[in-house]
């Protein structure tokens, strides 16, 4: 390092050491919350831990403010081991504030949750529940703190949060049936846990109900509304006695949405047996104060299912689908219109009729066809009477091209029933007109997730045949189809006669990672695909299979010296997946140490240092990229030239430290540049070879970014550990 630079770094940290912030308060002098959490922002760890247990005799706002901004400060990875040491203080304030703590950030840390596992056992529940808290938080998997669980329901202050925990584990937690029977007996909203954990858990009903219904007398309307709801699921038999408890649900004005979409679903449940509930849900229905679109559907659905016994809802059922274009719910208008197939299906399909009618009419006006097809495509595969009509509209060029666009996003919501206009719609992915190209290849996608076979070939033939400005959205179409087939068909797609076919087969392989052994070699094969673009994506999907590629390296190493960029670039950069090369790939990694992208340069050098390559020609290339343009190469050339050829350490720590002062003037709004992170990590990668940048690391550990800060402390442990010894860092 050059010594003006040792020099200013040397003049700063003592600087540092001066305005080092002192004690937090005189004795006795009163101290606020900010305050406790910008000193411990701000002071050296051995004054934090000491002033934290100062604070715990004190005001506890302060002190939850002071341990709460501890965990969340810059140097939260050196603060970890004060926060352990505290879970093992007798004062259990302290320990529950710690629990709280972690809880709240969630730490996953093997000796902390040991720690908490303790904290369990002692102490009472103020201590206990954030120690729970904090488990969970942190990972552990429920069934492992299944006899935790069993006996926080003991307890008064934990049995609700246990009781919801074992609620989530679902059956496997049988055995805590026993103890949720006499959790029912509890007063407060426990009650209500237990009841719901009950059904989860799948309890037996001739032991549960007995519990169950004692409880029903409680004068909490919701404990007793969520206790009806778990016998009626236990025993679907008893569903008609609570009919009136579900109606009462309906009509009352401060329920919560929940109980509402509940009573909808049980009465759903019954059938025409709860016709004399259509009333209700008609008026919740039209209830738009009390109601959202979710509840809507909810009601909706019920009175479907209740069938034409639910006539008089017809109406306002009608009045949903029919619902002003603006403000058309698809989902909702979609499920009123099954509802209304099952209450009165000619009223259903003479609807549908007459939107194709309109959507047909020429002499009508453009906006109101346009609706009606908007319509039809809410109605989603209730209208698949009107496929033709649509289908006609998407290839009449003297249709509206909004109309048009409209009819092939409908034909695509219709789902299987649209099949039949597959060819038109793949002759519009021809058009001049971009929007309705998008809305074409999107009901093509769709119609492809019910039946590819039926869009495929169709595809496959324009690809053929088209122009190639033409076929742009049909290889869009392609892809998407693609992302929906299954391995073996991925598999056989590689060897389809259109490059276009098989890129997307190569391409989307690389997401079945879980089945390398049945994938590798198909993708190995792609690699000498005579379509550059094929050869391409098979080298990309080894990348996503990393050193499970390995039987690949042969033949990637080989396209390193392929004529098309794009080929040399995904071959190295699924090499550095695959990991170290072997030295035969030295002189096709050196010369793309010269290649224009970056990227490609970056990897030929990281890969040029892992072999130990001492050609000259390798020396010289290496050492002309510490002066690159882009930092990342620059970082990763000068570590690469200290593997190389370690007498040229100065020349590598000086590129380094150059990167490292200049991040003032590389500042981004969203915190240190990663070049910064990655220059002082590679200082670290160097180790004690690069002692002299002790000072600067030391220095670097104070300020006041996490990342600069967390990944100096780390490099300065490798660095210099006598240096980090000494300034305590953990």
């Amino acid at each position: 390092m050059p010594r003006h630079l040792l020099t200013l770094f040397g003049s700063l940290f003592l600087l540092m050491e001066i305005l080092r912030p002192q004690a937090l308060a005189k004795p006795g002098e009163p101290i606020g919350a900010i305050d406790a959490a910008d000193y411990v922002n701000r002071a050296p760890l051995d004054d934090v831990e000491r002033t934290l247990w100062e604070l715990t005799s004190g005001d506890r706002a302060v002190c939850e403010a002071a341990f709460r901004h501890l965990c969340q400060c810059a140097r939260s990875d050196d603060i970890l081991p004060i926060l352990a040491r505290a879970l093992d203080d007798d004062n259990e304030e302290v320990r529950r504030l710690v629990c709280l703590t972690l809880a709240n950030q969630g730490v996953r840390d093997d000796r902390v949750v040991q720690l908490l596992k303790v904290d369990l056992q002692r102490g009472n529940s103020g201590v206990k529940w954030p120690a729970l808290h904090g488990l969970l938080t942190a990972g552990v998997d429920r069934r492992e703190l299944e006899p935790v669980l069993l006996d926080a329901l003991n307890d008064p202050g934990l049995a609700g949060r246990a009781a919801y925990e074992l609620a989530e584990m679902g059956p496997p937690a049988k055995d805590a049936v026993d103890g949720l029977i006499r959790l029912l007996a509890a007063e407060g909203p426990s009650r209500s846990l237990a009841a719901n954990a009950l059904v989860k858990i799948g309890a037996d009903p001739k032991r549960a109900i007995p519990a169950l219904e004692s409880v029903m007398k409680t004068s909490d309307y919701e404990t007793r509304f969520v206790v009806i709801d778990a016998i009626t699921t236990l025993d679907p038999s008893r569903g008609r006695s609570f009919l009136r408890d579900w109606i009462e649900v309906l009509r009352l004005k401060d329920a919560r949405k929940y109980m509402w979409m509940t009573a909808a679903k049980q009465l759903g449940n019954l059938g025409p047996d709860a016709a004399s509930a259509v009333g209700a849900l008609t008026d919740a229905l039209c209830d738009k104060e009390g109601s959202d679109d979710d509840v809507r559907e909810s009601i909706v659905a019920a009175l479907g299912k209740i069938g034409p016994s639910a006539r008089a809802a017809q109406p306002t059922i009608v009045k949903l689908i029919k619902a002003d274009v603006g403000h058309l719910d698809y989902s909702l208008s979609r499920c009123a219109a099954e509802a209304l197939c099952r209450i009165d299906k000619p009223e259903l399909e003479a609807y549908v009729r007459r939107l194709g009618r309109i959507a047909g009419d020429r002499y009508e006006d453009g906006l109101i066809r346009q609706g009606a097809v908007q319509r039809l495509a809410a109605l989603g595969p209730v209208a698949k009477a009107a496929a033709p009509t649509l289908i006609r509209l998407v290839v009449d060029p003297d249709s509206d091209p909004s109309i048009r666009s409209a009819a092939a996003d409908a034909l695509g919501q219709i789902g299987p029933d649209g099949t039949a206009g597959v060819a038109d719609l793949v002759k519009t992915l021809a058009s001049e007109d971009e929007h309705l190209k998008v809305a074409a290849g999107f009901a093509l996608v769709q119609l492809g997730k019910q039946d590819h076979s039926a869009v495929l070939p169709a595809i496959k033939n324009l690809l053929r045949n088209a122009e190639p400005e033409d076929k742009r959205a049909a290889e869009t179409v392609c892809f998407e189809l693609a992302s929906n087939f299954g391995t073996p068909q991925l598999i056989a797609a590689l060897d389809d006669e259109l490059p276009v076919v098989r890129r997307a087969a190569a391409y989307r392989l690389g997401t079945k990672v879980s089945e390398s052994g049945s994938i590798l070699k198909p993708l190995i094969s792609a690699l000498d695909d005579p379509d550059a673009s094929v050869r391409e994506s098979a080298a990309l999907s080894l990348v996503a299979l990393g050193p499970r590629a390995q039987a690949a390296e042969a033949k990637l190493i080989a396209m390193l010296q392929d004529n098309i960029f794009e080929v040399r670039r995904a071959a190295i950069q699924a090499l550095d997946a695959i990991g170290p090369p072997p030295p035969s790939a030295l002189p096709a990694l050196v010369r793309l140490l010269n290649e224009n992208d970056p990227v490609v340069r970056r990897i030929a050098a990281k890969m040029t240092g892992l072999i130990g390559a001492t050609e000259q020609e390798a020396l010289q290339s290496i050492q002309a990229l510490l002066r690159d343009s882009d930092v990342q190469v620059r970082i990763d050339a000068a570590v690469a030239l200290w593997k190389i050829a370690p007498s040229r350490l100065k020349e590598s720590v000086d590129a380094l430290v150059e990167v490292i002062a200049n991040r003032n003037a590389q500042k981004s709004p969203f915190g240190a540049p990663v070049e910064v992170t990655d220059a002082i990590g590679a200082l670290g990668v160097i180790g004690p070879d690069a002692k002299g940048t002790g000072p600067l690391l030391l220095m670097l550990q104070r300020t006041t970014d996490s990342s600069i800060a967390s990944n100096a402390r780390r490099a300065l442990k490798k660095v210099d550990p006598a240096l980090a010894e000494r300034a305590r860092i953990p």
